[in-house]
């Protein structure tokens, strides 16, 4: 027995009330719940709200411990972002920027006023100037994923910070460009994907 979209809106309505804030967690809840009460209604011969209303009585509190990580790291996006990281296809990504370094010796083409660990400084601050944009006046709706990014960004800056030897005459070597642009340029992969499921959600659950 499907559910009608008035009562799919009903379950967004009351995990809204309930402080389920962040879109994607929400829209997660809902098919779960929906599922859950559609079978309940099937077995039990009972009418939705019924169904509901006691589904919600055994599982809220349960349901209630997911609505969203409030920490500044999230395990489960930090494991996603891994996953991503090491698809196949992305690593064939590594291995062209690894021959690209290999062979091209970047570093001279900078100076010591201006170094690539500057650039690669320049790219982080201008992604998290986007990425805060982005997020402030266009998202204008609370994603879980899109706001727990910019951990992941601040991570990437710090570890950079003390590989890439920011404070030292050293120039940084195939190693570590090729490590640090890989996860650059997965992340920024990586944020367009959330930012087109965002969009997606969105469809689904105004305002």
């Amino acid at each position: 027995m499907k559910l009608s979209p008035e009562e799919i809106q009903f379950i967004d309505n009351y995990l809204k009330k309930s402080d389920v804030v962040f879109v994607d967690i929400r829209s997660e809840m809902v098919d779960h719940i929906a599922s859950a009460v559609e079978t309940k209604m099937e077995k039990e011969s009972l009418s939705f709200y019924e169904a509901f209303k006691q589904y919600m009585a055994a599982n809220k509190k349960a349901l209630m411990k997911n609505k969203g990580d409030l920490s500044i790291f999230s395990k489960g996006l930090l494991l996603s972002f891994l996953k991503f990281i090491v698809h196949p296809l992305r690593l064939v990504l590594a291995a062209l920027l690894f021959a690209f370094f290999t062979f091209v010796d970047v570093n001279a083409y900078f100076s010591e006023d201006f170094t690539i660990q500057n650039l690669f400084f320049v790219i982080l601050l201008v992604t998290a100037i986007g990425q805060m944009i982005y997020i402030c006046l266009i998202v204008k709706q609370r994603f879980f994923v899109l706001e727990r990014l910019g951990s992941l960004l601040g991570l990437l800056y710090y570890l950079q910070m003390f590989f890439m030897n920011n404070h030292s005459d050293k120039e940084p070597g195939v190693y570590a460009l090729t490590f640090f642009f890989y996860i650059l340029i997965v992340y920024l992969l990586y944020f367009a994907r959330e930012m087109y499921k965002f969009q997606e959600y969105k469809k689904y659950f105004p305002k």
